[in-house]
This record gives C-alpha cells, structure tokens and sequence, in this order.
C-alpha cells in the first residue's frame, strides 16, 4: 500500500546549536566584521539626534514660511493704509479749499476722519497681533 512512504523518517542531526549558541555566533560574526564608521553612525542614530535636528529644521521652516506670508501680506496692509490716507487728506485738502466744487459738510469731515483714524489704528492693532503672536509656553 504505502510503498513510497520511507519505514524510519531520517533522524535529526543532534548537534545543531541551541538558540542562544545562534545568538553568540551571530555577535561574534558581528564584532568581527565591525566598521568604526558603522558603529559612529550607529552610535548617532541610536541618541536620536537626527529625528530631533529634522524636527528641528521643520518647525523652522514652517516659521519661516508663515513669516514669509505675513510680511508680504503686512507689505499689502501697508499701501492699502497709505492710499486710504492719502484719499482723506485730499478729500479733506480739496474740502477745504473748495477746489472744484468740492465741498464736505463739518460732520461728513468729523465721521470721515474718526472713522478712518479708528480703522488705521485697528488694523494696525490686528496686523501687530498677527505678525508678533503671543508664544505658547
């Protein structure tokens, strides 16, 4: 019937190392292959000094980045309030010297010129803000 099947299966060799005979061989070959550069850079990526430095170097980025936009934003803010008062003080020169037929009336004056000293110093106030952020400790 079972004609192919071998009557005794082969015996396992008996001197085969142990697991920890594998593990004192495998350190063997390990220390004497050794590179000292392997061990340096073994040594610098085991502290963990370069996922710290390239953190570091992101965060940096990042910082610099939203630095970027903010000054090129605040460069924006700046001539938007350069123009707003340059309108006010020709509304208020023309007005005043009735050039043209130009003519305000003392309130319109007041409301244009309180309204636009509060929006200045508010956007002032807001742009500081946004550019200097309070640091979270």
């Amino acid at each position: 019937m079972s004609d192919n099947l071998p009557v005794n299966p082969p015996s396992l060799p008996t001197d085969l190392p142990t697991e920890g005979k594998i593990e004192q061989i495998a350190r063997a070959e390990i220390q004497r292959a050794s590179d000292p550069l392997a061990e340096k850079e073994q040594q610098f990526f085991s502290s963990g000094k370069p996922l710290r430095n390239a953190e570091r170097e992101f965060k940096l980025g990042k910082a610099k980045s939203i630095l970027d936009t903010r000054l090129s934003y605040l460069s924006k803010l700046f001539w938007l309030i350069v123009g707003w008062l340059l309108f006010v003080v020709v509304s208020v020169v023309l007005s005043g010297f009735h050039v043209g037929n130009f003519e305000l009336s003392d309130y319109v004056l007041i409301a244009l010129i309180t309204s636009t000293t509060t929006t200045v110093i508010g956007l002032f106030i807001i742009a500081a803000k946004w550019l200097y952020p309070a640091t979270q400790d």
